[in-house]
């Protein structure tokens, strides 16, 4: 299925983060795309995350695992556990 097919999905505003493109897809797990991606440090700075890495994962090009885990634990969110839990089955 093609994304633009995918129901997309608005994302709840959260001080903790800022994006200059934010997508959210429903899919069997939830999946998100931002661009000019930002969280807010614990000392209330804030630090754009910027991929150091390029995958590509069938028609979507992503960071690679390892970095997409690291990611996620930045964030520090609940929802991301299974994201990251999922993620570290792939390695």
């Amino acid at each position: 299925m093609y994304w633009r097919a995918r129901q997309r999905l608005d994302a709840l505003p959260n001080n903790r983060f800022r994006s200059q493109i934010f997508h959210r897809f429903e899919a069997p797990l939830p999946i998100e795309a931002m661009a000019g991606f930002d969280l807010k440090t614990s000392n209330g700075d804030w630090l754009r995350l910027e991929p150091k890495t390029r995958a590509q994962f069938g028609a979507l090009y992503a960071p690679d695992i390892n970095e997409q885990i690291e990611i996620l634990k930045l964030m520090g969110r609940e929802k991301d556990m299974p994201r990251i839990l999922a993620l570290q089955k792939m390695l």
